[in-house]
């Protein structure tokens, strides 16, 4: 007849249930600290600890139920050699299938895995709603802005390019949707203590190029989502200028080559960052746009006034590329040259651009 449970029966088993528990919670406690960036523990926590906590109590209860099986009841008041070396044989099998699990956990990317995860719940959620699931989009860019640059913000930047390709893909895409995944994708690259790489922004800059490709396949660029995404360029443009190489920031002036507004911001950033190359390239896209019309007015070409009025400011040789447009301009200014500074100054001063209000101000006084 089996024994009954005597206290140091139930003792032992305690001890050994409590030792499983500290192994059960202890390793995958430790490896989850070493193995995964700080960024990834919030969403792990939030979105998964359910499933880990099951996990583990399915170890729990099985590694309790083995144990007691193998040395609960024995015949004898002391246990003998071969049920020492089935219990040390269990204990131990249970923490091996406990690290097996993890690291089989651990083998692939954790990054990728989370991502692919977060960015299958947002493509179902636009399908069944038609808009992207909010709180997988605020995960997504999280870990875009924490990533590594390189390769970490790229992978982010690509699920978010693939979910602006479902949305826009959908017959009931009106053009105004995308405004969360527009900044989501700025979110990633601007942040200054963890800035993208070249590569990171030139991937923004085909992913926002895109969809302004999109929209106008569908005649949607009139729509908020076309105005949103020009702003993105232009400000992420902005920050390719200052922080980016020379060419990187060439290829975002190339993007908005029609658009004034970009390149006039842009320019007048060159032109703060000393960067003059880019500076008389956004300049020469300005005139290049202001002369596809007989004569130059003041309205439609305010951004180009401005931007001769930044370069006249500076003296030396970048008033000397002002006046060069000026002299081969002569005659062309409509109704006046003087009109038409006058004109440009107005509007920026209206937009309460006072830097480059007070710029045309003295030009205009030397003009």
């Amino acid at each position: 007849m089996a024994p009954q449970l005597t206290a140091p029966w139930a003792t032992a088993y305690l001890q050994v249930i409590v030792m499983l528990l500290v192994f059960a919670l202890g390793i995958p406690a430790l490896l989850f600290q070493l193995s995964i960036p700080g960024e990834i523990h919030r969403i792990i926590r939030r979105r998964m600890k359910m499933r880990w906590l099951f996990i583990l109590m399915i170890f729990m209860v099985f590694a309790s139920i083995l144990f007691i099986w193998v040395l609960h009841p024995c015949g004898s008041a002391s246990l003998t050699n071969d049920m020492c070396f089935y219990a040390a044989l269990i204990i131990t099998s249970i923490i091996a299938l406990i690290l097996a699990f993890w690291i089989h956990q651990f083998r692939r990317s954790v990054r990728e895995k989370i991502v692919v995860q977060l960015t299958k719940i947002s493509k179902k959620s636009i399908n069944k709603k038609n808009t992207v699931d909010a709180p997988s989009l605020a995960d997504l860019v999280y870990l875009g802005e924490r990533g590594k640059p390189g390769d970490e913000k790229s992978s982010i930047i690509d699920a978010i390019n693939g979910l602006a390709e479902v949305i826009q893909s959908d017959q009931k895409y009106d053009g105004t949707s995308l405004e969360d995944v527009i900044n989501g994708i700025e979110a990633i690259l601007v942040d200054r203590e963890n800035q993208g790489s070249d590569k990171n922004f030139l991937d923004a800059l085909e992913t926002l190029i895109g969809i302004n490709t999109r929209l106008g396949d569908r005649q949607l660029s009139n729509r908020f989502d076309a105005y949103v995404t020009n702003m993105a360029l232009s400000n992420i443009g902005i920050i390719s200028v200052q922080t980016k190489s020379e060419s990187t920031a060439l290829t975002f002036l190339e993007a908005v080559r029609d658009n004034p507004n970009s390149l006039f911001k842009m320019g007048v950033a060159a032109l703060e960052a000393e960067k003059f190359q880019i500076a008389t390239h956004a300049l020469n896209r300005l005139e290049a746009i202001a002369e596809r019309e007989d004569k130059i007015k003041s309205k439609g070409n305010e951004n180009l006034f401005g931007m001769l009025a930044h370069f006249w400011v500076r003296k030396g040789s970048a008033r000397r590329r002002a006046q060069l447009f000026f002299t081969r301009m002569e005659g062309s200014f409509e109704p006046s040259l003087r009109d038409c500074i006058t004109g440009a100054t107005e509007y920026h001063y209206t937009f309460a651009d006072f830097t480059t209000a007070d710029a045309l101000g003295e030009m205009l006084e030397e003009v």
